[in-house]
């Protein structure tokens, strides 16, 4: 599904028309982007928990040649499914 679809999924749920809706998608993506840029925490009741975690740095090889490969600290996304959200999927 990409954002176009969910844009008009939105649109077909509510009384927006495509456009107003497609702005609706791109300001709440812009909106979640910039909460975990400033490594805030993202809780959606029913559906889940993103937020950001920092990965330490450490040594790993180059599984072409064999070498060491310094790879530094960063931060990567993690996102926790509510437990609703998993009865929903394996139902």
């Amino acid at each position: 599904m990409t954002k176009l679809d969910i844009a008009a999924e939105v649109a077909e749920r509510t009384s927006l028309n495509k456009g107003q809706s497609e702005e609706a998608v791109v300001a709440m993506i812009a909106a979640l982007k910039d909460a975990l840029k400033d490594k805030e925490r993202i809780q959606f009741q029913g559906f889940g928990t993103f937020e950001t975690v920092e990965k330490p740095g450490r040594i790993a090889r180059n599984p072409g040649t064999g070498a060491e490969v310094e790879v530094p600290s960063h931060f990567a996304v993690k996102f926790k499914p509510s437990s609703l959200l998993k009865s929903y999927v394996n139902e």
